[in-house]
């Protein structure tokens, strides 16, 4: 699992997988403190990015379910069936890893930068 510290690494992985990963995807970011990583600001800079790009009305965000132990976006190109659904995970277990793999979904740890 690739570990990210600094925010532009952050925001270039979320939006590296918006822009350019596969057509229909999992992205699952993963903080190990329940908050405080980054998670939530790289996805929404990187949202804002692709608005830039594909045009303001080009993303959709689909409403989901969400608990305490993972918040999950799923966003939508507009006139597509494009769908990428990137995860927020607090906490990395067997039950995540398991999940990640089955889905084949592209993992990312990020952590508080030293800073």
């Amino acid at each position: 699992m690739e570990v990210y510290k600094t925010k532009a690494e952050k925001v270039d992985v979320v939006a590296n997988f918006l822009i350019n990963g596969p057509p229909c995807g999992w992205l699952f970011l993963v903080g190990m403190n329940c908050g405080g990583e980054g998670k939530t600001m790289a996805t929404g800079e990187a949202i804002e990015l692709c608005k830039k790009s594909f045009g303001e009305e080009s993303i959709i965000r689909l409403p989901c379910n969400n608990d305490s132990n993972a918040q999950k976006l799923v966003l939508m190109k507009k006139d597509s069936t494009i769908v990428k659904t990137i995860v927020h995970v607090n906490n990395w277990n067997p039950h995540w890893e398991f999940m990640a793999s089955e889905w084949d979904a592209q993992v990312a740890r990020f952590e508080r930068s030293d800073l």
